[in-house]
């Protein structure tokens, strides 16, 4: 989703795990995940890159939004395991805001590269962020709307000033120096009242700064998406989602007129289905939904017993209808 041109701060000799995966592949498909087991899922599917995502592992790992709850060292042990888990994969981190100051951020990126991970996401919005979407429950019944969120895109965001957003990218740069680590600049300017010129400006700021990638949030449009590949420098990144403001697709900008090479995606992992790369038709997606033998080697099943298993269990499975407005009242009614 980007042209060949590279900025000055990925010119020359370094060259990390992601340039060679951005050379190989063009568009690198990064699905989403939150924890070990997801981690070795997506490793038996045979991706080479993941998204270690912030929303997903404040979900997970504390059962709460991604509102600034998640701290960086417990980040920092998330990957770890995830890491560990999927060896092969390279993962990306969601480092939010870096955890303060210039300083603060420097000792994130150590921290996280120890962890085994390839690189990390930077962002620069205010903290705390705001990266989640409620469905209108009333505050004083607050707890119920930890059920109700989802991944998105928050109206109301603010960005910190661009120079220091480039400080960070800048001590980040220093504190990697020459190592195997990808640094991902994102910026959140798009929802301000800047809009899409402010977050293209910014977004080649940041690579000056010393960016390997950059990262404009929520473009509305595949015209969007043109216009930020065809006005910043370097790699770029998009983030797909249900239910999100960017379109989605598959194959990340195929069949968008951008260009295909230079390029990296990132989706959700759903986990308990299996993930193919290929667009499906309604026959193909029923057939994704069976067990699969990654999935009885993950369990530590063998398939020929769980096959047995199978077959003297042939209750039907109930289909639960579910909405947000459906669970809200069944969240009520099981907490009165």
């Amino acid at each position: 989703m980007a042209n060949s041109t590279v900025s000055v701060a990925v010119n020359g000799p370094r060259k990390t795990r992601m340039h060679r995966l951005i050379e190989e592949e063009g568009i690198v498909l990064m699905p989403g995940i939150f924890d070990a087991l997801s981690a070795a899922v997506l490793q038996s599917l045979g991706f080479r890159a993941g998204f270690i995502s912030g929303y997903a592992v404040s979900a997970s790992r504390l059962g709460m939004p991604d509102i600034g709850l998640l701290t960086p060292p417990e980040m920092a042990d998330a990957a770890r395991a995830i890491c560990a888990a999927a060896p092969n994969v390279a993962f990306i981190v969601d480092a939010d805001t870096g955890g303060g100051n210039a300083l603060n951020v420097q000792r994130t990126v150590r921290d996280l590269m120890t962890t085994g991970a390839a690189g990390l996401f930077l962002e620069d919005q205010v903290w705390p962020k705001k990266c989640v979407v409620f469905y209108g429950i009333h505050p004083s019944h607050w707890h119920f709307s930890l059920f109700l969120w989802q991944p998105g895109h928050m109206q109301g965001k603010q960005v910190i000033p661009a120079h220091e957003h480039a400080a960070k990218i800048a001590a980040a740069r220093e504190a990697i120096g020459d190592s195997d680590f990808f640094l991902i600049a994102r910026t959140d300017a798009r929802a301000t009242a800047g809009g899409l010129s402010d977050a293209i400006a910014r977004a080649n700021l940041y690579m000056e700064a010393g960016a390997d990638a950059c990262f404009v949030e929520a473009p509305r449009s595949d015209d969007e998406m043109r216009e930020v590949c065809k006005r910043t420098n370097g790699f770029r990144a998009a983030n797909m989602l249900e239910g999100g403001y960017t379109p989605a697709h598959a194959t990340g900008a195929q069949g968008t007129g951008i260009p295909p090479h230079s390029a990296l995606h990132h989706r959700r992992l759903r986990v308990g289905s299996r993930v193919d790369r290929r667009p499906q038709s309604d026959e193909g997606r029923r057939h994704q939904q069976r067990p699969t033998p990654q999935a009885y080697h993950l369990r530590g099943v063998q398939q020929s017993d769980r096959t047995e298993e199978t077959k003297r269990d042939r209750s039907p499975i109930r289909q639960v209808p579910s909405s947000p407005e459906l669970n809200a009242r069944r969240i009520t009614a099981a907490m009165a």
